[in-house]
C-alpha cells in the first residue's frame, strides 16, 4: 500500500494516515461512483484512470464541468462542508482508486498541516478555473470560446517543428459539452480554422500551428 499514492505530489504521497486508511477500489468504464445530491461520504484519489464530473439542469441537459484524471482527488468538497454531492462522477475508462471516509478526512486536514494547505490550494485553482470558464461562457462567443479552448490545451512550449500538437487531443463532442454549445459548431469552427493554417487536423489529431494568432482571435 505504501506505492499506491506515487502519482501524487509529496504531501499526499508521503502521509502516513491515507496510506494506513485507505481502501482501494477499481470500477469499470462508464461506471457512475457518485451522483448528484448524494450523501457525502468518502473521498477518493485516482490511482490510475479518467472520471469526468457532469450534472444535469432542470431540462434534463446534461452540463460538463471537468476530467480529473490520475494524480487528482474528488468527493472533498462534500467531505468538508457535510453537504449533499454537486455533481455526478463517471469514469471515462476503468479506474482504480484509493477511498477514505469522511472522518479520516477530517481528521487527516486536523492533524497534517501539509495535506491541509494542499487541499486549500488545490480548492482555490479549481475555483479559478471554474472562475475563468464562466467568465468565458458568458463574455466569449462560440468561436472565441474554441480558439481559447485551444490555446489552453497547448503545451509551453512547440515541437520540434515549432508546431503544439494536443495531447490528448480533444474529442469534438466531449469539446462541444465543455463549451456549452453543439458538435457541428465546433467542427464546423474547426474546419474554418484548419482552412486559415491556424490548426492542422489529421483524422481525430489537432495541431496548433499559429498559438499566438489563436490568442489573438480569442480575445479581439
Amino acid at each position: 500500500m505504501k506505492d499506491i499514492f506515487a502519482a501524487f505530489d509529496p504531501p499526499i504521497r508521503n502521509c502516513d494516515a491515507l496510506k494506513k486508511n485507505a481502501v482501494v477500489k477499481t470500477f469499470r468504464s462508464k461506471s457512475m461512483i457518485l451522483s448528484e445530491n448524494d450523501e457525502g461520504g468518502y473521498v477518493y484519489f485516482i490511482l490510475d484512470g479518467v472520471v469526468d464530473i457532469t450534472s444535469f439542469s432542470s431540462s434534463g441537459r446534461e452540463i460538463w464541468h471537468n476530467r480529473l484524471e490520475t494524480g487528482q482527488q474528488f468527493g472533498e468538497m462534500s467531505a468538508i462542508t457535510g453537504s449533499l454531492r454537486t455533481a455526478n462522477v463517471v469514469t471515462v475508462t476503468k479506474t482504480k482508486t484509493a477511498m477514505i471516509t469522511q472522518s479520516e478526512f477530517l481528521n487527516i486536514l486536523d492533524t497534517d498541516i501539509d495535506v491541509c494547505r494542499w487541499f486549500l490550494k488545490d480548492v482555490v485553482t479549481r475555483l479559478d478555473q471554474s472562475t475563468r470558464q464562466i467568465y468565458e461562457l458568458v463574455a466569449l462567443n462560440v468561436s472565441k470560446r474554441i480558439c481559447s479552448e485551444l490555446v489552453r490545451r497547448t503545451g509551453e512550449l512547440p515541437d520540434i517543428n515549432n508546431e503544439y500538437p494536443l495531447s490528448p487531443s480533444p474529442v469534438l463532442a466531449q469539446m462541444a459539452r465543455r463549451l456549452n454549445t453543439d458538435r457541428e459548431t465546433i467542427s464546423r469552427a474547426i474546419s474554418g480554422l484548419a482552412k486559415e493554417k491556424l490548426i492542422r487536423k489529421d483524422g481525430r489529431q489537432i495541431t496548433v500551428l499559429n498559438k499566438d494568432a489563436l490568442i489573438k482571435r480569442a480575445l479581439e
